[in-house]
């Protein structure tokens, strides 16, 4: 009884089992072409990489050259204000907002 109730059973079941083979198949060809395809956007992916490795060291220079040179003008810039005010604190006649000292008795 147990072999006529498996032989019924594969017999009902035989088709749904083929198709969900089938799309299990379908199902790894697919994961497996993705794959392929990954290698082959990663592969160009590190060589668009190399190409242009060169390109990037040369403007990450150039932008540390600039910031160098910006840090030098903002520190002279620093030193011409504190000249500035200095001189326009020790002017004769003059208060310490630059402007002629009020004159008394006129």
């Amino acid at each position: 009884m147990k072999s006529s109730f498996r032989s019924a059973l594969r017999t009902l079941l035989g088709p749904a089992l083929r198709w969900f083979r089938g799309q299990l198949e379908v199902i790894e060809l697919g994961i497996a072409a993705i794959q392929e395809r990954q290698d082959d956007l990663l592969a160009r992916h590190r060589t668009e990489v190399a190409a242009h490795e060169g390109d990037v060291e040369v403007v990450g220079r150039a932008l540390a050259q600039q910031r160098v040179a910006i840090e030098r003008l903002e520190a002279e810039i620093r030193e011409l204000r504190e000249e500035l005010r200095a001189a326009r604190h020790d002017r004769p006649g003059t208060g310490s907002s630059g402007s002629p000292a009020p004159t008394v008795g006129r």
